[in-house]
């Protein structure tokens, strides 16, 4: 299970008993799953966890300039990959902004009732 509080908050509130859950600190996003997740998002750039203490130690000259830079770093280590990261087939949620918690709890409510 999540050690991040936020995760293990947002996904007491959701039924994924169902769901494969897998610990990115010990096993990081393969590259098959997170091109997967970018397909259905749009890019990298919204899997990308900006306010990572890593992320904000790297001078501004060193950040990615394109989408592809931010899948290399998201494949480096798993603190730049915004989470939760859930997919459900075709459905891709990434985050803990409050529109895509929304989503999720909508989209959850509607297919995995309690």
């Amino acid at each position: 299970m999540s050690t991040c509080d936020t995760n293990r908050r947002i996904l007491k509130n959701l039924n994924v008993s169902q769901f494969e859950m897998v610990d990115i600190k010990h096993e990081n996003i393969t590259e098959d799953v997170l091109d997967y997740a970018k397909t259905r998002l749009g890019s990298y750039l919204k899997l990308f966890n900006t306010k990572c203490l890593l992320y904000r130690d790297i001078p501004q000259e060193k950040r990615p300039k394109r989408d592809i830079g931010y899948r290399k770093f998201i494949l480096s280590h798993y603190t730049y990959l915004k989470r939760p990261v859930i997919i459900d087939g075709e459905k891709v949620f990434s985050g803990s902004e409050k529109e895509n918690l929304i989503a999720l709890e909508t989209f959850f409510a509607e297919n995995y009732p309690k």
